[in-house]
């Protein structure tokens, strides 16, 4: 994976952004100090979500919206990323719950989200499979040129 792909470069500038006095759109659950976080950026291409405590971002998803479909629904991108020292808590799987759930009521028709995960990164594939099910397609990705996994979930509202 290229420096630019990688959700820890996101989830880092978010954590800086944070630690400078960024406050993000608004409170999607918990409060401003304790709780999931929502921004959207570039254009409203890329909608970011953020499980932050303390001023701490514990952790991070950022859907990104392509111009891509899927089976003709929309079709997000999803980077998301854990702090080394908060791994094995769930953190993710309860971030994405409350995203997805957010996005559905924004956007109140149905979705697919995917990731793409390279094969070597064993954490990430873990929780691929826990979000998404088992990998529906292996390639070889066209910026980096490792090998990667798919995995591919449809989110009806």
């Amino acid at each position: 994976m290229i420096k630019e792909q990688d959700p820890m470069t996101g989830m880092k500038g978010l954590q800086d952004a944070i630690l400078n006095g960024y406050a993000m759109d608004r409170v999607v659950s918990g409060t401003a100090k304790d709780g999931v976080r929502f921004c959207s950026d570039v254009g409203g291409k890329r909608l970011t979500y953020a499980t932050i405590k303390r001023k701490k971002v514990q952790s991070y998803i950022a859907f990104s919206a392509g111009d891509g479909l899927h089976k003709n629904e929309i079709c997000f991108g999803i980077f998301y990323a854990v702090p080394v020292k908060m791994r094995g808590k769930k953190l993710m799987e309860q971030l994405y719950s409350i995203a997805v759930k957010d996005m559905k009521n924004s956007l109140n028709k149905n979705f697919y989200v995917e990731a793409i995960v390279d094969q070597n990164n064993s954490a990430s594939n873990h929780v691929a499979k826990k979000l998404f099910g088992p990998v529906q397609k292996s390639s070889i990705d066209q910026l980096s040129g490792e090998p990667v996994n798919a995995y591919f979930k449809l989110c009806i509202s």
